[in-house]
């Protein structure tokens, strides 16, 4: 009996073994032979030529793969055409209250009947916030016809005067031009260069012009205004900058004005406060403010102030029937004709002189 050397030991190559796996252990073993070349491989080199078919089936299966949903996506608009999905039919527009929901939909670009999954939603949202209302805009898409928009929108803070009448907000941003209707219950602030409009960068780079400085400065004092017992004592429909008297408020009640002089904005409240003391003095003399200086750098707790007292209509009886004397009528004798007889009959149903309005 010959012994034989477990190390060194080949297997017989003559010798047919059984085939592992089914019909996938008959390729494998195809391929080995075909790749051995019939020279007798080691068990090191059946296990790479393994690992090297594992790797090919992998790749071809890949690709397949690819090939497939390229064909989807290829077929995919004509597959939506056929059957009439994925196509914008219905346009859901939220949060507009001054932009027009027609106008919005108009400023999309995106036609009905269109399809739905090619809508570019970052340049429809570009389109919409060109609009002069629309602060920002969101677009997303719901399946499987709807195309959703959000709106958010300015809201308008104040009136400015410069080479147009410009609607603001908080920040000072000038965002439309007014229309007719547009601000009618907003202050409007006055007095500042019309390069306002023109001076959008330094808002956005954090460091404003001097302009807008200044018109940052009046938006907070109307802000403290706005916020303060004064929004109905003395509402206000003009604030008025000057660069040598500085900040006039007039109200809208009577024009009343009340000068704040040029830097109001480092104690804001410690200035309206003072105006709400003023006022209460006024009111407790039966007087009318008409104008009022608070700017006394010398003296910041003295007030010039002119006044008027309170005008009360006159007191007319009514003439009862046979009673024409009870009423104290001018006889018609006496009435005469023009400007002259219409100042005299009014001093005589007041009893006496009338002051003129504005005057001491």
């Amino acid at each position: 009996m010959n012994t034989r050397s477990f190390g060194n030991h080949r297997r017989p190559t003559n010798v047919r073994h059984a085939r592992r796996g089914g019909a996938w252990g008959w390729v494998i073993d195809v391929w080995k032979q075909r790749t051995r070349g019939g020279t007798g491989e080691t068990e090191d080199g059946e296990d790479r030529s393994h690992f090297t078919l594992g790797r090919v089936l992998v790749l071809g299966a890949a690709v397949v793969c690819l090939g497939l949903v390229g064909t989807a996506v290829a077929n995919l608009d004509q597959y939506t055409a056929r059957t009439q999905q994925f196509h914008v039919a219905r346009f859901e527009v939220r949060g507009t209250h001054r932009a027009g929901r027609d106008s919005v939909i108009a400023a999309t670009g995106v036609k009905p009947g269109s399809s739905l999954m090619a809508v570019d939603r970052l340049q429809v949202q570009r389109n919409l916030e060109q609009l002069p209302w629309v602060r920002r805009a969101l677009v997303q898409q719901v399946l499987p016809s709807t195309l959703d928009i959000k709106i958010l929108e300015y809201e308008p803070f104040a009136l400015v005067l410069a080479d147009r009448l410009l609607l603001v907000d908080r920040n000072g941003f000038a965002f439309k031009e007014a229309a007719t209707g547009d601000g009618r219950d907003l202050t409007i602030i006055t007095g500042l260069p019309a390069a306002l409009q023109r001076d959008t960068t330094g808002l956005a780079s954090g460091t404003p012009s001097q302009v807008r400085r200044r018109l940052l400065d009046l938006l907070r004092l109307l802000d403290h205004h706005a916020r303060s017992a004064l929004a109905t004592r003395f509402p206000l429909s003009e604030l008025h900058w000057d660069a040598a008297l500085g900040v006039t408020l007039v109200s809208a009640l009577d024009g009343a004005e009340v000068r704040l002089g040029r830097t109001p904005e480092r104690n804001v409240p410690r200035t309206l406060e003072q105006l709400g003391r003023l006022l209460d003095r006024l009111d407790a003399r039966g007087e009318w403010l008409r104008y009022a200086l608070l700017d006394d750098d010398v003296r910041p707790d003295r007030a010039i102030v002119r006044a008027v007292p309170f005008q009360r209509p006159p007191h007319i009886e009514v003439a009862q029937p046979g009673g024409a004397a009870a009423a104290q009528l001018p006889a018609p004798a006496t009435r005469t004709s023009g400007r002259a007889g219409m100042e005299t009959n009014k001093q005589r149903a007041a009893g006496g002189a009338v002051a003129e309005p504005g005057l001491d």
